[in-house]
């Protein structure tokens, strides 16, 4: 378990507004709920308006109480669209999970990947956080199709604790590392480095959290930056913030300053930065 769930209140781009549910959404929620959404919570049957109103009531509690989850309203036009709900697993450190689910007449608008793209950014100012993971069940498409927009990537299945009773549920397990930073943009550009090329950020060895630059490791972490070492070179350190593509540090020093994997190009000029990651 990480550090308290205090993401901000309210998030909102120029058609979405995240924000907290309240008791009178219930009735909303309750018309909204369809077979999909019933089969994806493993509800046994529809929800009743008092039900929704205990589980709108834990995730008031949750925001309050910073855990065990925190959970958004979505909402467009202000209308409640669907939602999403953060909380931390238990496995690996750092780890974040995400949900999200969208009422039938808001499908197919891009509406949930919006959500998705605010939360990442909230959730990346978390201390501790170094990834957050999407558990899918294997046919539902669209909530796949979701997680790989918004860049996470497939990693095997994971078993997960069924949401009734004593079993489990085994699911496609999709994860996107989290950049922290200070003034970040969506390619990981920040206030201290922020030109055209400027889109990688380090898997800092001494926390084991991605970070746009040293300088933002140095002003948001309470401990010293370490340096890898040459014997560790071929693990993924080095994250391309165009595609959201790992690599290792040796990949990356052998690159040619251009992303192995979609080819956008990196600033040539932090070759004069390397010895801050990299051990000579």
């Amino acid at each position: 378990m990480g550090a308290p769930l205090n993401l901000p209140e309210r998030l909102s781009d120029d058609l979405i507004i995240l924000d907290g549910h309240a008791l009178a959404d219930a009735e909303t929620h309750w018309a909204g709920e369809d077979t999909e959404m019933i089969r994806r919570f493993e509800a046994p049957g529809p929800a009743t308006v008092a039900q929704i109103r205990g589980a709108i009531g834990r995730w008031i509690e949750g925001r309050a109480n910073g855990g065990p989850m925190f959970a958004y309203a979505l909402r467009a036009g202000g209308a409640l669209a669907g939602g999403c709900e953060v909380r931390w697993l238990e496995a690996p450190e750092g780890a974040l999970n995400l949900s999200y689910w969208c009422y039938p007449q808001f499908r197919g608008r891009g509406l949930v990947g919006r959500a998705v793209a605010l939360v990442l950014n909230a959730a990346a100012t978390l201390p501790g956080a170094r990834q957050i993971e999407a558990h899918v069940d294997h046919d539902n498409l669209a909530s796949r199709r979701v997680a790989e927009h918004a860049g996470f990537r497939e990693r095997g299945s994971v078993t997960d604790k069924a949401a009734l009773g004593d079993g489990t549920v085994t699911r496609l397990r999709y994860v996107r590392p989290l950049v922290h930073g200070v003034g970040l943009d969506g390619e990981t550009r920040c206030t201290h480095w922020h030109s055209e090329l400027d889109v990688i950020a380090i898997r800092m060895n001494c926390c084991g959290i991605y970070y746009a630059c040293k300088d933002c490791h140095d002003a948001l972490s309470d401990h010293p930056a370490q340096v890898w070492p040459r014997a560790e070179w071929n693990a993924d350190a080095v994250l391309c913030g165009a595609c959201v593509r790992e690599m290792s540090v040796r990949d990356y020093l052998a690159c040619g300053n251009r992303c192995p994997s979609c080819g956008a190009g990196f600033n040539p000029g932090c070759r004069t930065h390397y010895h801050f990651y990299f051990e000579r």
